[in-house]
């Protein structure tokens, strides 16, 4: 072979080696970009899942608080019922009778009132709940993207 034709399959085979290589950093480069997103979007899953269960905690302890001050101020109108029931079997004359039958349709209003509180607070906690888990049902959904922001070139030489 002459030295013009070796020198022009040494330079084929370098160009062949040089892509070959390039290829392999470009998928290697991708490989790694890849990785880098999926630990990122997993570490973001995590973090979502944090903050949900916080929040309902947070929402849990809310609801149970209010719910066991409206279950209490229930017992204790029931009591103060049970006791005027005592007095009125225990009043001499009609007009005491009236008066504490009175109060007692004053207490089981009352009592009505607080259940209907009961139920109309369930019903806001429930819907405090369906919000949280709509924001983040629709994180969830949330876009992401890999964006080229800049790219760099070198050549040795």
């Amino acid at each position: 072979m002459t030295r013009n034709l070796r020198q022009n399959c040494w330079n084929c085979l370098t160009k062949a080696r040089v892509e070959l290589v390039k290829v392999e950093l470009e998928q290697e480069l991708q490989d790694k970009r890849e990785k880098i997103r999926e630990e990122t979007l997993a570490r973001i899953r995590r973090n979502d899942l944090e903050y949900f269960r916080e929040e309902c905690a947070k929402l849990d302890a809310w609801a149970d608080d209010l719910k066991d001050g409206l279950e209490r101020e229930i017992k204790l109108t029931d009591r103060e019922i049970a006791q005027l029931r005592k007095d009125e079997r225990a009043a001499m004359t009609l007009e005491q009778t009236l008066e504490i039958r009175k109060q007692i349709n004053a207490l089981e209003k009352k009592r009505r009132e607080k259940i209907r509180d009961l139920y109309k607070e369930q019903d806001r906690i429930d819907e405090r709940r369906d919000e949280l888990q709509a924001r983040v049902e629709r994180q969830l959904q949330g876009r992401n993207f890999v964006e080229e922001l800049f790219v760099i070139r070198w050549a040795l030489e």
